[in-house]
């Protein structure tokens, strides 16, 4: 393929790879983010715009291979915003890709969620960009007795613990769909495939969570970009969050930039982002 992040060829794990390139020169983060005018661009709808006195440009959508059809679809791009003096705030989704998994018995109409799980299986779409029909990062997994779900925060900073029967050991959550914006309890969106069209992963489990890291700081290696907007933010659950925000400003403080701003969408309530 010949946009790709990762330069490191020879790899049997997600977690070899690798996106230094030779001579990169990183700018260093702003001081004050408060103080810098931000100017949002959808890539799909964006035409033209005063960008006069701007210093941020925030790209809407996540600049990697998308589904085709959908508003946020477009491929990696070549920025080069810090040649006019701005910076950079890419779009990312933690805890959602894509819409390539299905649930048996269930594929041509919505998943009523459950915690006991749903056997998971590939749609095989027709149309896709270079035959991407599976994930090869992630895989697809099969019921496990033992099951050891994460915390699960209230509005009022308490804490749910709960056992299920069971889970599917897998690195996506497999437990249904869930509307986009109903009212819900936050810990089934953190659970559901997002308004039917985006698999979540299961990102509280150690190995996706350590690709996860590796993925962000592999965009900041090879895009540069100076800060990362969370699509959902507060549907990936709050420790693990905690844990990614971590890795991805330590790799940006690696780089020089010591700042590095990580904002994030609130679908629930304002009480629930608070945790956040």
């Amino acid at each position: 393929m010949d946009y790709n992040l990762n330069v490191n060829k020879d790899v049997q794990s997600p977690l070899e790879y690798k996106a230094e390139r030779p001579n990169a020169t990183y700018i260093p983060s702003p001081q004050n983010w408060r103080e810098l005018p931000v100017y949002m661009i959808v890539m799909d709808k964006f035409a033209d715009g005063d960008l006069q006195g701007v210093r941020v440009i925030f790209v809407s959508g996540t600049p990697f291979i998308n589904m085709l059809w959908q508003a946020d679809s477009y491929s990696a791009l070549d920025f080069t915003i810090h040649a006019h003096g701005m910076y950079f705030m890419a779009d990312f989704t933690v805890g959602t890709i894509g819409d390539l998994l299905g649930f048996k018995g269930y594929l041509n109409t919505s998943t009523p969620f459950d915690l006991n799980g749903y056997e998971t299986v590939y749609k095989n779409a027709k149309y896709m960009p270079w035959n991407f029909a599976e994930y090869c990062d992630f895989e697809v997994g099969f019921f496990f007795p033992c099951c050891k779900m994460p915390a699960f925060w209230l509005d009022d900073g308490s804490v749910i613990n709960f056992k299920t029967n069971g889970c599917f050991n897998s690195d996506f959550d497999q437990y249904g769909d869930m509307e986009a914006f109903d009212v819900h309890p936050n810990r089934q969106r953190q659970l559901s495939k997002f308004a039917s069209v985006q698999d979540r992963l299961h990102e509280w489990k150690p190995s996706v969570m350590a690709k996860l890291k590796v993925f962000s700081c592999m965009a900041i290696k090879a895009l540069h970009n100076d800060a990362i907007h969370i699509d959902k933010a507060t549907q990936v659950t709050v420790d693990t969050l905690t844990k990614w925000a971590s890795s991805t400003c330590s790799c940006a403080k690696d780089l020089g930039k010591n700042n590095f701003f990580i904002p994030g969408a609130v679908t629930g309530g304002d009480r629930f982002g608070s945790l956040y």
